[in-house]
């Protein structure tokens, strides 16, 4: 087993981690925010799950990180939808949007320039949109910190996977470290910012 396998094993385990301790907020609160949130981290698991049973299966792992970002960007228009006044709020279901694009990467999955075009866009978009609203959220309310930190971790993964000049090999094995660290920084944030609702309710 290589070092991307353990590597992907301890992003596995940092994902369980997390989902044990906001999956009662989730379906406490039920927020189109948070459940997509948690579809997005099983999805990732998922993925890391498929590279270290078969590296081969590419197709599958381009899949389903598709989907992880689908769900993550989903999830952050959520977050928006949320913050906005009951009635200026749009459609529920313009958040979905993003999941369109699941309909046309038949198209390009076997194209690799293209496809890293697209996941490389929609990290970006995600983490640009992370961190505005998790920045907006902790400048009005002041318990988004640990989000926000997570979105700045992500942020690093990102430049340094798609722009640091280093050897590949470490350029992933870095940017997924950072990536499993910015999990346990979201979810510890979305059980920190949310354990008072989960408290009124029960």
């Amino acid at each position: 087993m290589d070092v991307l396998s353990w590597v992907s094993i301890f992003t596995i385990i940092t994902i369980l981690i997390g989902l044990a301790s906001t999956l009662k907020i989730t379906f406490s609160i039920k927020s189109a925010y948070l459940v997509l949130l948690t579809l997005a981290l099983v999805s990732y698991l998922g993925s890391n799950i498929i590279y270290v049973i078969d590296t081969g299966l590419s197709t599958s792992i381009k899949w389903l990180n598709l989907i992880t970002l689908c769900f993550l960007l989903s999830s952050q228009f959520g977050l928006i939808r949320d913050s906005q006044p009951v009635f200026a709020r749009f459609p529920i279901y313009l958040i979905y949007l993003p999941f369109i694009l699941l309909f046309f990467f038949p198209l390009i999955v076997s194209q690799n320039v293209l496809t890293n075009l697209l996941i490389g866009t929609l990290q970006g978009g995600c983490i640009t949109v992370a961190l505005l609203m998790y920045g907006i959220h902790q400048f009005r309310e002041g318990h988004y910190i640990w989000q926000l930190s997570s979105s700045i971790l992500f942020l690093i993964s990102f430049i340094i996977f798609w722009f640091a000049d280093f050897v590949e090999r470490i350029e992933i094995i870095s940017a997924e470290i950072l990536i499993a660290f910015g999990i346990i920084l979201l979810t510890t944030g979305i059980y920190t910012s949310n354990k008072n609702k989960l408290n009124v309710k029960s």
